[in-house]
């Protein structure tokens, strides 16, 4: 069976066309605010993303809401929760893990942040194997487990 050219064009259109629909139908289920990417500020919003959120302080939630607004801007897709904060002088260790995901597939590390003149957080640095020599102003108190 011979087809011509328009029916074969019009068959990859429809095709086209049902790949474009059925990609555009998917639902972003990230916390994130759609009009800055970033996870909406104040209330409890990031309750549910920071482990004893009740107990911490604004500096702790502040540090906290920067680091999950970095990590999650880096893995789009995935989903984080704050699992523990060591604050002290301006600077800032959280460790973060995914979650949703199965224990073995689940990836987590820390962020280190430093307080910047204005008064905002900013990350550092992230990952495992960060040492004090790599930041030799910041206290030995944020590198301790």
């Amino acid at each position: 069976m011979r087809l011509d050219k328009r029916v074969l064009a019009a068959i990859v259109f429809v095709l086209l066309l049902t790949v474009i629909a059925v990609a555009g139908c998917r639902g972003s289920t990230s916390t994130a605010n759609s009009s800055n990417g970033k996870r909406d500020s104040g209330g409890d919003e990031n309750s549910d993303f920071i482990e004893g959120d009740e107990g911490k302080t604004a500096d702790e939630k502040d540090a906290a809401e920067e680091a999950l607004n970095y990590v999650q801007d880096a893995n789009p897709g995935s989903e984080f929760k704050v699992v523990d904060i060591a604050v002290d002088d301006g600077w800032a260790r959280l460790v973060v893990e995914e979650m949703e995901v199965p224990t073995e597939e689940a990836i987590g590390f820390s962020v280190y942040l430093r307080k910047i003149p204005d008064g905002k957080w900013e990350v550092a640095q992230t990952g495992n194997g960060v040492s004090p020599e790599d930041f030799p102003d910041a206290p030995e108190g944020i590198f301790e487990p």
